[in-house]
């Protein structure tokens, strides 16, 4: 069993921001191509349905520009691993995903970024290092030894 508890560091936070702005603008592009391309294929130059064109454009807009507020939310982390599943509090909202769900899990030096198959895209599964009040690294680690992609450089 490994659980990471507290809050997580400014750079932790900035990163979790990033990750949460190209989350929401792929979905507000996938919105927009799916409310857009029917009204285009509708309008055929008519002014009023071209106008209706502009809610999917602001759709996209907001999607893309997360008010930078939003981040307070993640600003608490808890993760729990155990069991063959993974459980999360974060953002205010929990996740249970099961550890075969895990496509990788990528190490950026402070914390561990967990990443699952389709459709499961998800904030909520970053693990700060500092953070762990159960178990050790090396026990995460173990956990997940083939699915480890490191993306920081080892310090001396």
């Amino acid at each position: 069993m490994v659980i990471f508890n507290g809050n997580v560091s400014i750079e932790c936070r900035k990163f979790i921001f990033s990750k949460l702005r190209k989350i929401w603008c792929f979905s507000g592009l996938f919105a927009l191509l799916i409310t857009g391309c029917p009204i285009i294929l509708i309008a055929k130059n008519n002014l009023v349905l071209y106008i209706y064109m502009a809610i999917p454009i602001c759709g996209f807009v907001l999607f893309c520009f997360i008010p930078k507020i939003m981040i307070r939310m993640y600003t608490f982390s808890k993760i729990d691993i155990s069991n063959d599943y993974l459980l999360s509090n974060m953002g205010g909202k929990a996740q249970l995903r099961d550890i075969s769900d895990v496509k990788v899990v990528v190490d950026w030096g402070e914390w561990y970024d967990i990443i699952f198959y389709f459709p499961y895209k998800s904030v909520g599964f970053i693990c700060q290092k500092d953070l762990i009040v159960e178990g050790t690294i090396e026990e995460f680690e173990k956990l997940f030894e083939d699915k480890i992609v490191r993306k920081h450089e080892e310090k001396d």
